[in-house]
């Protein structure tokens, strides 16, 4: 796990971003809250045996996926952006719309990235981040 300092409710964040590696699955915590003993918050998920997916991190209940409407290549670069507003966050992929969440379950976010599988490899690039003042 790589934990960033970086605190924000309204932010952009852009990157290029490739998974890769035999079941390589990497998830990005962007919208959560790691002052906490169990995680709460969203994470974007991007490889493994399964389509893109976001999960939903509430306090005292399971973790729930929200299925995603862009497919991934593994091994393949993708555009990745985040536009979140306080609580509502849109996600797209490769340019198309992926996820719109509503009222998710962090107030104020961290950043975090996990990372799992076997020779399991995460690239990001042309990484920008740009926080709204509101």
């Amino acid at each position: 796990m790589l934990l960033s300092d970086v605190v924000a409710d309204y932010f952009q964040l852009t990157a290029q971003i490739k998974v890769s590696g035999e079941n390589a699955a990497a998830e990005f915590a962007f919208h959560g809250r790691v002052d906490v003993p169990k995680f709460q918050g969203c994470s974007l998920s991007l490889g493994g045996p399964t389509p893109a997916n976001v999960w939903r991190y509430d306090a005292g209940s399971p973790a729930v996926s929200v299925p995603g409407k862009a497919a991934i290549v593994p091994g393949q670069w993708v555009e990745c952006r985040i536009e979140s507003h306080g609580r509502d966050v849109a996600i797209s992929l490769g340019g198309q719309p992926a996820f719109h969440l509503n009222d998710t379950p962090a107030g104020r976010n961290g950043f975090a990235l996990y990372l799992r599988g076997g020779g399991a490899e995460l690239r990001m690039k042309d990484v920008k981040l740009e926080i709204t003042p509101h």
